[in-house]
């Protein structure tokens, strides 16, 4: 099964038995809120979220390692990488609108 197939089958929730998806983070960055209300850089919804950045981290299917790298971004004008842990994360509206 390739990347594609497994992230197709993962979105639709049905991942076969026999196959093995495993994600690792490691070398942590320092845990921030992120706090985007509705309109923030024109978006139409807000997010309001706690991210654990990782400056290492890995995806792996069926044991073969994928090759992508992590690399620096920034969120919300925080210190971030590409590849985080969001816990807690919610979604809202603008008072009185639809996004």
């Amino acid at each position: 099964m390739t990347l594609a197939v497994a992230r197709k089958l993962l979105a639709q929730g049905r991942l076969p038995r026999d196959e093995e998806i495993l994600l690792s983070w490691w070398d942590l960055m320092p845990p921030f809120i992120l706090t985007m209300p509705p309109g923030t850089m024109n978006r139409p919804l807000g997010v309001y979220s706690t991210f654990l950045p990782a400056r290492s981290a890995q995806l792996s299917l069926n044991g073969k390692a994928a090759t992508a790298k992590v690399f620096p971004q920034e969120r919300g004008g925080r210190a971030s990488s590409s590849c985080c842990l969001a816990w807690s994360e919610t979604w809202t509206r603008p008072k009185g609108g639809k996004p």
